[in-house]
């Protein structure tokens, strides 16, 4: 190996390996240490890279100019994971992935009539189907490039993503931190945040004094370790073998192409949809500690001292003006009977701190207790928090006081479109009149930075088996509603919008208005558009990177507008309708 420093220090992952936790990690370490970090989403724009000083490049295809390979001064660490659970896991998240989150999935294709990806993939009636269809698409891709990376080259560091994921003492993560010619302080430093972003999940739950440690608990990565096993059907199995199962044996992940078939346990028939509304049919969707509808109606009743049995138990948290109420509203008239505890104070228990109590989307006068009496055995609890996140309570108390994630049925994280939800936001704060502008853009400049905190989280809900609920496609698109409560296990007895919830005033740009076909949600942020206290917000949203990468995953039309903003004195509504 040449003796030349390492100053280009390359990260590689590939789709559903892990990408958004090296992402994670590997910008707060270039943040912590003064090292520039440098995504190059096309390989021939290498040219980017400053020639002077370390920099870490990063390429979440693994795709690096050949001249990178040749250059003395370059390290490249490379994570690939076992294909069979990118295979799942690039399925289950092509199916609901959030937004416009992957451009790919939202086209129209001629060869689909018409339908796009993801469209297509949705309407495929069985598991089997969806991973068939996966595995010809986007997992081919993926493959090609896992397979297309020079192994064995003498400055590149590879390791599998469940190496990583096991790597509970960062032993592993250490070598790579030497390998790229880290010094003993700089490498305690990048190890705890290698740390405080693992994804170990039941590798590790425990501090130093066997106290459980809530934070490791709340990054389970559902599929990652071997969860092709549960998911597999014989029949799905033969097929990788044939198609891929040289690909296996090259990448190390098994010893002959096709033996490893036999060890594929027969699955249970899928049960035909209810409602005509499809069932979840993947058997890890409700990871990170959270317990099945179904077994969550025959376990211990952690719920006792409300009085009843809840059927399920839902924890929800959003931004206000994000459409929490709506939402809650929807769900409990899609079910039998429920309980609504409305904006719950963080860290206690919620049964003692709320604001509000609805029973069946009817507002409630008395206690907890009563509430659940009015509504019956079996009925839904719903436990909701407004303008935090999970992240703020991982190593102190949890986030619901005495009940963790194992004692809800489902965590939802409810989100909005940046441009939208900022513009309802300020326009509810300029209603206030005690409110000066410099308390105005202090209020919101907080919940910016929340909503930000809140969107790493929507990002991660598919590893960490959240479910992420878009308040926009939410409002347009009856289907999307109506899968949800599929995967909820709710029945669907009223998929409209409901009537205006009265909460926080209502609508922050039309007063008194209670029918949802008045509103315009998807609006909101053209009528604020030539507000100065709006622009002057969008100015420092636009300032943060780390932000604007989250909003681009998300939502891309509005990180697009907003990179504009630095050349433009407002957003040209009429240019931009």
């Amino acid at each position: 190996m040449t003796s030349a420093p390492p100053r280009i220090l390359c990260v590689g992952t590939h789709h559903k390996t892990g990408t958004v936790w090296m992402r994670r990690v590997w910008r707060e370490i270039g943040e912590a240490l003064s090292i520039p970090f440098v995504p190059v989403h096309n390989p021939q724009n290498w040219t980017r890279i400053p020639t002077k000083g370390r920099v870490i490049v990063a390429n979440w295809g693994a795709r690096f100019a050949p001249d990178l390979f040749d250059t003395p001064e370059a390290r490249f660490l490379h994570v690939i994971r076992d294909p069979r659970d990118v295979l799942i896991s690039g399925a289950r998240y092509h199916e609901d992935a959030p937004g416009r989150s992957e451009r790919f999935l939202h086209k129209a294709r001629a060869d689909l009539g018409g339908l796009t990806y993801q469209q297509h993939l949705r309407s495929l009636p069985s598991r089997d189907d969806k991973l068939r269809f996966e595995m010809g698409e986007m997992h081919q891709r993926t493959l090609t490039e896992m397979l297309d990376w020079p192994y064995g080259h003498p400055r590149a560091f590879d390791v599998t993503f469940e190496t990583l994921m096991a790597d509970t003492s960062c032993e592993t993560f250490a070598a790579a931190l030497e390998f790229f010619g880290f010094d003993a302080p700089e490498v305690e430093v990048a190890q705890k945040i290698f740390f405080k972003h693992a994804l170990f999940g039941g590798f590790s739950d425990k501090n130093s004094d066997g106290t459980t440690d809530r934070r490791l608990n709340a990054h389970v990565a559902p599929g990652a370790k071997r969860g092709w096993r549960q998911v597999f059907s014989a029949e799905i199995a033969e097929e990788y073998s044939v198609g891929f199962g040289a690909a296996l044996v090259r990448l190390g992940y098994e010893t002959d192409a096709r033996a490893w078939c036999d060890a594929i346990a027969p699955k249970t028939a899928i049960p035909e949809p209810a409602h005509m509304v499809q069932p979840p049919l993947w058997g890890w969707r409700w990871g990170n500690g959270m317990t099945s509808v179904a077994a969550f109606a025959t376990s211990p009743n952690v719920w006792e001292a409300l009085g009843i049995r809840p059927a399920r138990a839902l924890r929800m948290i959003g931004m206000r003006r994000s459409g929490n109420h709506a939402i809650a509203n929807w769900l409990q008239r899609n079910a039998e009977r429920a309980v609504f505890l409305n904006n719950c104070r963080p860290t206690r228990d919620p049964l003692l701190s709320h604001n509000g109590i609805e029973v069946n989307g009817a507002r409630f006068a008395g206690d907890p207790v009563e509430a659940a009496a009015e509504a019956g055995e079996g009925a839904l609890l719903l436990v909701s928090y407004e303008d935090t996140i999970h992240q703020r309570f991982v190593t102190k108390d949890n986030l619901s006081g005495p009940y963790n994630s194992a004692n809800f049925s489902a965590e939802l994280l409810i989100y909005r479109s940046f441009l939208n939800w900022s513009a309802s936001l300020l326009k509810k704060l300029q209603r206030n009149e005690s409110y000066r502008a410099a308390d105005r853009m202090a209020v919101a400049a907080r919940a910016v930075a929340t909503y930000g905190d809140l969107l790493v989280e929507v990002l991660e809900a598919p590893q960490d088996g959240r479910v992420a609920i878009c308040y926009d496609a939410w409002a347009q698109d009856e289907l999307y509603r109506a899968r949800l409560l599929s995967d909820l296990g709710l029945s669907l007895r009223d998929n409209s919008l409901g009537d205006v919830q009265p909460y926080g005033g209502g609508s922050s740009f039309q007063d008194g208005a209670t029918d949802p076909a008045e509103l315009q949600p998807s609006a909101r942020w053209r009528e604020m558009a030539r507000d100065p206290e709006y622009q002057a917000l969008l100015q420092v949203a636009a300032l943060d990177r780390a932000f604007m990468d989250r909003v681009d995953a998300l939502f891309p039309a509005d990180a697009a507008l907003m990179a504009r903003l630095p050349d433009l004195p407002a957003l040209d509504v009429e240019a931009d309708l």
